[in-house]
């Protein structure tokens, strides 16, 4: 029993959050996972400095990037916020994710979830928005986006279903 086949390995992806992990990642892993990560720090420092790892390790590409996020399928910010203190309520008071916030000039509000933090590290709104924020993540370098989704409001688990259903629409389209 065991991951993998005697013959292959199963792929090693490697949390990312700040460049020298990126480099480590291009360098040496079979890929990057980035957990709330906003699609212009994936462009502007994970991206590159995957390349960068690759590069000095001969490698002819970096490994695939992916990035994982929140989502919730809601117009109602308030909603998504309370769904975020509720689930999400520890990442706000971690250091290296508030490093990583800050570095992505993420405005932080003490130690809980501002708006900025949600609208760049939560993938919520209509179908129609959450698709725009996926093609974002991808246009940003991601070359797969994992969506976790969350409910919101009086009916969290019938929320949930419809994010569900909705976001395995969007997949197939």
């Amino acid at each position: 029993a065991g991951i993998g086949s005697p013959t292959t390995a199963p792929p090693v992806l490697l949390a990312v959050l700040r460049p020298q992990m990126a480099r480590v990642a291009g360098g040496h892993a079979d890929g990057a996972l980035c957990w709330l990560t906003p699609a212009p720090y994936l462009a502007e420092v994970v991206a590159p400095a995957m390349a960068r790892g690759a590069a000095d390790a001969e490698r002819d590409a970096p490994p695939p990037l992916v990035a994982e996020l929140p989502c919730a399928l809601t117009a109602d910010r308030e909603a998504v916020h309370a769904m975020a203190a509720a689930d999400l309520a520890v990442y706000p008071q971690m250091p290296y994710y508030r490093n990583m916030f800050e570095a992505a000039g993420v405005e932080l509000d003490g130690r809980r979830w501002s708006d900025a933090m949600l609208d760049a590290a939560v993938v919520w709104g209509d179908a129609d928005r959450i698709g725009e924020q996926v093609t974002a993540l991808f246009a940003a370098g991601a070359d797969e986006v994992v969506l976790s989704p969350f409910g919101v409001g009086d009916d969290p688990a019938a929320s949930q279903a419809e994010c569900v259903a909705v976001l395995s629409e969007l997949a197939r389209a």
